[in-house]
């Protein structure tokens, strides 16, 4: 990929992420940018931006992917909903995470793509949800480990986690125990428009020092796109943030350092204000991250 096309790539983002269309720009190699895109889960971001000049041979290739876009998150919507009416009445308590709950911090909910969707439950409720799924919705479950059951069904993916993180990372922390406080740290929230006593979302200091962790397990483990440092930037935005104490949960975390890291990251691609005095970087180190990031996906 050219340098000019990763330039109007995050050019793009960064338009996105202020609200603004990104503007006609002569000599785009199309290939390239939705090629890009296509790694980095975000054609339909992307084809957004740009909407309005995309070439009509162009469009005729990436209108369909956009608008399968939308429709995916609408069935995963519907979904959700089948779940939640079939479990709330047997007084199951569902802890939606990650990609269906930071969707709606996107100016465009539907254009946050989100592979599977997240459930965190107790694991007292666990086998009640695996009959609703299997027996009532008809998913077919594929067991990850202890703590994660995978269900899909025509295209549709739940990960139904017992912990809500239960992977270890190198620096002697105990992730595991710190994010099983989620109980203690949930509310009632609207997810995909959705709402009910038995449907909880983490408070949003919480879910934003999880999004972290996460993130950081990626870099540990396979690496990551930039899609997590959209999702950075959008709730970093909501008011009721605490950040001197996620600034004193970060550093409990071993993981302040890395999380003004990723911020310098996102006001270098996205031009984004961040919080928590983002250091300068060396010019060697964002480039090396930024070929990492393309790369990875």
């Amino acid at each position: 990929m050219h340098d000019d096309s990763k330039r109007f790539f995050l050019r793009c983002l960064g338009d996105f992420l202020r609200g603004e269309p990104t503007g006609e720009t002569p000599g785009v190699a199309w290939e390239e940018v939705f090629a890009a895109a296509r790694a980095q889960a975000l054609t339909a971001v992307i084809f957004y931006q740009c909407r309005t000049w995309i070439p009509r041979e162009q469009m005729k290739k990436e209108l369909r992917p956009y608008l399968a876009q939308a429709v995916y998150s609408f069935r995963q919507e519907a979904a959700l909903k089948e779940l939640l009416t079939r479990t709330e009445k047997d007084g199951i308590t569902l802890l939606c995470m990650k990609g269906a709950v930071f969707r709606d911090a996107y100016p465009i909910p539907a254009l946050r793509s989100m592979g599977d969707m997240d459930l965190v439950v107790t694991l007292r409720d666990r086998d009640a949800v695996d009959r609703v799924l299997r027996q009532e919705m008809g998913y077919q479950r594929f067991i990850d480990n202890h703590d994660v059951w995978t269900y899909w069904k025509e295209n549709i993916y739940f990960e139904v986690h017992t912990e809500m993180f239960y992977e270890y990372l190198s620096n002697d922390v105990d992730y595991r125990g710190y994010f099983r406080r989620v109980w203690d740290h949930s509310r009632p929230g609207a997810v995909f428009g959705l709402t009910s006593e038995r449907l909880l979302v983490p408070e949003p200091g919480f879910h934003f020092l999880y999004l972290m962790t996460h993130t950081a397990k990626h870099m540990t483990n396979k690496g990551s796109g930039f899609r997590p440092y959209l999702d950075m930037v959008l709730t970093a935005r909501a008011e009721e943030l605490d950040w001197e104490r996620i600034r004193a949960d970060l550093e409990k975390l071993k993981l302040l350092e890395f999380t003004r890291t990723c911020f310098s990251l996102c006001r270098r691609w996205f031009g984004a204000e961040m919080p928590l005095d983002p250091p300068e970087l060396g010019e060697d180190f964002c480039a090396a991250a930024t070929e990492k990031c393309f790369a990875d996906g």
